[in-house]
């Protein structure tokens, strides 16, 4: 009997069962798709697809920030989740525009996925760094605008989803810089999407 040992799907042989295979040998086979249905899907309580749902955003510019402490940047998104169990995969991809005088030497801004209020999503990392500067040598106190591009992908799994299991939730990505005399961050021309994963 043509029958292949397989854990996952991507080992099945599409050519099993051969022909003359004996009919009482397809339980064999049976289990055998069983089971690496099983293993390749582990999760899936519900009648569902990997990918569950997607949402895309294309957020406000935010207002000239000088904070020394973590503020909206006025890039969020709402996503309806549909499963109690699938992971969200929260992805921005935007532009930073910088203003620095060097007066201070360097300047860094920040940046970290946060609900509504602020609060940190748990299990994403804190202070990630979106722009440094640093003043090496200057002789007069000249004064830079610049602008870079930032893309960061944040995985939140179901459990720290801010607003529950299921339904609508809100994301949105809060920002601070050092020093904050010394010039200031803006949050424009950003897009954000939302993967709804069943793992």
């Amino acid at each position: 009997m043509a029958l292949e040992s397989a854990t996952y799907i991507n080992s099945l042989v599409n050519t099993n069962p051969s022909g003359s295979d004996s009919i009482s040998q397809g339980d064999d086979h049976i289990r055998l798709i069983k089971s690496v249905l099983k293993n390749s899907f582990p999760n899936v309580a519900s009648a569902t697809t990997p990918i569950v749902a997607v949402t895309h955003n294309i957020p406000v510019a935010s207002s000239y920030m000088r904070s020394a402490t973590y503020a909206t940047t006025a890039q969020t998104i709402t996503h309806s989740k549909v499963s109690s169990t699938s992971t969200l995969y929260i992805t921005y991809n935007g532009f930073i525009q910088f203003a620095f005088n060097f007066d201070a030497g360097t300047a860094t801004a920040y940046m970290r996925l946060s609900n509504s209020s602020g609060t940190l999503i748990g299990g994403t990392t804190d202070d990630i760094r979106c722009f440094l500067i640093d003043d090496v040598d200057h002789s007069a106190n000249p004064t830079w605008d610049t602008t870079i591009g930032v893309n960061r992908t944040w995985k939140v799994t179901s459990a720290n989803c801010p607003d529950g299991t299921t339904g609508a939730n809100t994301f949105t990505i809060y920002s601070k810089c050092d020093p904050v005399g010394d010039g200031g961050t803006t949050f424009n021309y950003g897009t954000m999407t939302c993967l709804e994963v069943e793992q």
